[in-house]
């Protein structure tokens, strides 16, 4: 990914940069994943898996029918769980991400670890 990696929020496009070493226990947990810094300061890790969810069934399916080199790994009547083939973090983000901007869905994002900075008691 380059430094123009992103996320979809509540409709708001979130900035991501990626962290080269992030140490502490996120590098421990994250294992391969890779670890990006957010607009909040809140380190996150990239697993390979995308949460999608709609209110309208055919629009899942319209989803479903639309991956290439991803399978869904669970289906319920308003959520999919998608893992890119390629066991990958950055393809779920950039897959979360394509959903996020192709379909009219309430929630198309890849799932993280996330470690939230602490805050300033002084």
């Amino acid at each position: 990914m380059t430094e123009d990696s992103y996320y979809w929020a509540g409709g708001r496009k979130v900035h991501l940069r990626r962290v080269a070493d992030p140490g502490g226990p996120l590098a421990r947990d994250a294992g391969e994943a890779p670890v990006y810094r957010a607009e909040d300061g809140s380190l996150v890790a990239v697993l390979p898996e995308v949460r999608v969810e709609s209110e309208d069934p055919s629009v899942l399916e319209e989803v479903t029918s639309s991956l290439r080199d991803a399978r869904v790994t669970l289906r319920t009547e308003e959520r999919l769980v998608i893992v890119p083939d390629s066991g990958r973090g950055e393809d779920a983000l950039a897959l979360a991400n394509r959903l996020a901007e192709s379909f009219d869905l309430a929630v198309a994002q890849a799932r993280f670890r996330r470690v939230v900075p602490r805050p300033d008691t002084s």
